[in-house]
């Protein structure tokens, strides 16, 4: 609701980083290989991804029939096959930003003591009212 007051428009993708590198911008609206193109060039590395799209643009091309379902059989059988993730990976670099470090750690039985200890007093006093009816 706010972008008409606050957005900035751009005509031309490539001024978009450029905007978030100069500080004309703060945040922007763009297709996630964007900001991979800028990370593997070890530019924006302060910027991340938010984990829900923002803004959602189907694109497609007007089609017949028969040609849709000769597309669509090859592009299902390039999938199983792994051919795109192939291509994905040949027309892509990794991030030269540096990678905060995630910390794996399982949760223990002690975690979960809490839980465990309302559980079985619920249980407990489920079987009390059983037994006395």
């Amino acid at each position: 609701p706010g972008l008409e007051h606050l957005g900035i428009s751009y005509q031309v993708m490539t001024a978009i980083p450029e905007a978030l590198r100069n500080g004309t911008c703060k945040a922007a609206i763009m297709a996630p290989n964007w900001l991979a193109t800028e990370q593997a060039g070890g530019g924006l590395c302060d910027f991340l991804l938010t984990p829900d799209p923002v803004l959602s643009v189907p694109v497609g091309l007007w089609t017949s029939k028969r040609v849709e379902k000769a597309i669509s059989w090859q592009v299902a059988k390039e999938t199983v096959a792994g051919v795109w993730e192939h291509v994905r990976e040949a027309a892509t670099q990794p991030s030269r930003c540096v990678q905060a470090e995630v910390n794996h750690m399982s949760l223990d039985v002690h975690h979960c003591l809490g839980v465990i200890i309302i559980v079985a007093a619920f249980f407990a006093l489920a079987l009390i009212v059983r037994v006395t009816n």
